[in-house]
């Protein structure tokens, strides 16, 4: 959170938009990378101004959208019904007052074919008194539709300081109104790099019932490179979780591709060789056997 020094080094690798959003923005704020999901930027504030946003271009700097802006999002959505799935974030999607978070869902409601919307948030680690009775009475509402498509709440926790007693109690309530959490972890050089670390963050997440989904590899956004921590390094680290870890409490690890080339999942390959007949794969304590390839 708090600047640094580091973060005028220049770098080659800096890009001001690393997920190559703009180029794919189908609509205003609204970004269509993937055949049957899209990301509604609803807003460009957010519980936070994390140092290494990947958005760091415009969250926090404008312009907002306008309600016009969200209608022509809206009417893409409507247009194109290979869409099944839409994550609202910016920003922060629990940055939204009550009401308008409700006028948005009963929009999304109204495209008619989602399945899921998930809406991303910092707020469960930054102001998770955010999460109250009337917010939890606007999502069920949502959910008590016929119809309706389901909700996911995508939170970001990177450290098990980050989980309050007060974010506890809001996970807790989520998931017991029904709405599921699912965590995003960015992997930090200096934060979280450490195997310790991610093994207790990502056990207290699990037994709070928040899956761990998705641990990123920092994206190349201006001022981050010190954050980064180098590929192979953190590969090695993701591999030394399996094991130690449940399947259920690992999330995959991920880099997304610049240039909005999308997610490729990177954790370390267990094919360690091969002939005719067999492949030889490493088990999750570093021993290997053959496996035949029929």
């Amino acid at each position: 959170m708090v600047p640094r020094g580091a973060e005028l080094a220049p770098s080659s690798w800096d890009r001001r938009d690393p997920l190559g959003e703009e180029q794919l923005e189908a609509a205003p704020f609204l970004v269509h990378r993937y055949p049957d999901r899209a990301l509604l930027l609803a807003t460009d504030r957010c519980a936070s101004y994390c140092r290494f946003c990947t958005r760091k271009r415009w969250v926090g700097q404008g312009p907002s959208p306008t309600p016009t802006d969200l209608d022509a999002a809206l009417a893409y959505l409507a247009a194109h019904h290979e869409i099944r799935e839409v994550i609202v974030s910016g920003g922060d999607a629990l940055v939204l007052a009550d009401d308008k978070l409700a006028a948005l869902l009963a929009q999304l409601r109204a495209v008619g074919r989602l399945d899921v919307v998930r809406l991303a948030t910092r707020m469960l680690a930054f102001a998770p008194t955010r999460v109250t009775a009337a917010l939890l009475g606007v999502l069920r509402a949502h959910l008590d539709v016929a119809g309706a498509p389901a909700l996911y709440l995508l939170s970001h926790f990177n450290h098990p300081r980050e989980l309050s007693a007060e974010a506890r109690a809001a996970i807790a309530a989520l998931v017991d109104a029904g709405v599921p959490v699912l965590n995003q972890t960015v992997l930090l050089r200096g934060v979280n790099d450490d195997r310790a670390v991610l093994i207790e963050l990502f056990r207290a997440l699990t037994r709070l019932r928040a899956r761990p989904y998705y641990l990123h590899q920092c994206d190349l956004a201006p001022g981050t490179e010190a954050f980064r921590v180098p590929i192979a390094d953190a590969q090695a680290l993701y591999g030394s979780l399996r094991g130690e870890l449940s399947g259920l409490s690992i999330p995959t690890f991920v880099v997304d591709v610049p240039g909005g080339l999308g997610k490729v999942a990177m954790g370390p390959s267990a094919l360690v060789g091969e002939d005719d007949d067999a492949v030889v794969l490493r088990g999750s304590r570093g021993q290997a056997a053959r496996y035949p390839k029929r």
